[in-house]
């Protein structure tokens, strides 16, 4: 029943419970006037219920929502930090060679004055924790993380390897009984671009590398070569107008012919290219088929294909050019 009072309304709900006690609740639930008439309303009267059901189960979805967020949220500010250490890391391993070659006792040309900043402070392990952790500190943000750890950051250690390492601890949004927060770490791990051969310090070491021979081998070759000079892989090219290639004649003494890629292109009064040792003319001085891939292998990888007939038995190897060629053995 609705009751008029001074400042509001009282309503009174009487209901039996189990047949026993009846229970009445008293509670003012607006403000104004109360009409008794049929069809007259009950100005500033508001209608509403709300179940215990209702009101735990929306409680309950909101804290499954947060417990679903909560580790995704985790995982993006890990990806910071593993960003902040990759990008770190790759800066540091393109100094590296600044570093290396001081520490070696070689004068550095062309640095720009900048070799004495990379040694005395750059690679300074103490220097390198600071900078790690104001920019890890920025890009997890305010309350994410706590004790950060960057003790397991090594600096060019063994001469060409740079090692950072970061352990922290991932802040929860809320106190699971007594867990606030959950362990987690993040590595990066490069080498330094210092110009040598990797797996130096490796079993076996320099010493393996210096017994074993390296010779060349193409990248469809059939033979490997002593040296990335030799004629079937060594590129020597040469230009000439396209209507004199048909009087030029290889060192195998045979007319050129077009390249199955590119030899289309070539027309009277245009530009072409040729190599002494090979058999096709070319319109385009990078024509993948120019362009060979050859790579320098262990004699042990390859000793079962066969040396070149030119350069592995008669040849004396020349100092390698960089130049290679489109007919490989």
């Amino acid at each position: 029943m609705l009751y008029p009072v001074p400042g509001g309304v009282f309503t009174s709900y009487s209901a039996a419970i189990a047949g026993r006690k009846n229970i009445q609740i008293d509670f003012i639930i607006g403000k104004g006037e109360i009409g008794l008439g049929r069809g007259e309303t009950r100005r500033g009267l508001l209608e509403a219920s709300l179940t215990l059901e209702a009101s735990l189960s929306l409680t309950v979805f909101i804290f499954a929502v947060i417990i679903l967020a909560m580790p995704m949220e985790m995982l993006d500010t890990q990806r910071k930090i593993q960003t902040v250490l990759e990008t770190t890391a790759r800066e540091l391993s393109q100094y590296a060679y600044i570093f290396y070659r001081r520490t070696e006792g070689e004068e550095l040309r062309d640095t720009a004055g900048t070799d004495s900043l990379v040694t005395a402070e750059l690679f300074a392990e103490g220097a390198v924790r600071a900078f790690l952790e104001v920019k890890i500190r920025e890009a997890a943000g305010p309350g994410r993380i706590s004790g950060l750890d960057l003790s397991g950051t090594e600096i060019m250690k063994n001469g060409e390897e740079i090692y950072l390492r970061a352990k922290y601890r991932l802040m929860l949004p809320f106190r699971v009984f007594v867990l606030d927060s959950v362990p987690a770490a993040s590595v990066s791990f490069k080498r330094g671009w210092i110009g040598s051969e990797g797996g130096r310090n490796s079993q076996g070491g320099a010493e393996a590398d210096k017994s074993e021979r390296m010779v060349f081998i193409g990248r469809t070759g059939t033979r490997y070569h002593l040296s990335p000079d030799c004629h079937y892989i060594s590129n020597d090219i040469s230009s000439l107008d396209y209507d004199t290639v048909k009087d030029k004649l290889s060192s195998s003494q045979s007319h050129y012919k077009p390249c199955s890629i590119c030899g289309s292109a070539a027309v009277s009064g245009t530009t072409v290219y040729i190599m002494p040792n090979g058999k096709y003319f070319h319109s385009r001085p990078d024509c993948t088929s120019i362009a060979y891939y050859v790579k320098k292998v262990p004699l042990s990888e390859v000793e079962h294909l066969g040396a070149c007939s030119y350069c592995g038995t008669f040849h004396t190897p020349p100092q390698a050019s960089g130049r290679v060629g489109d007919c490989a053995i």
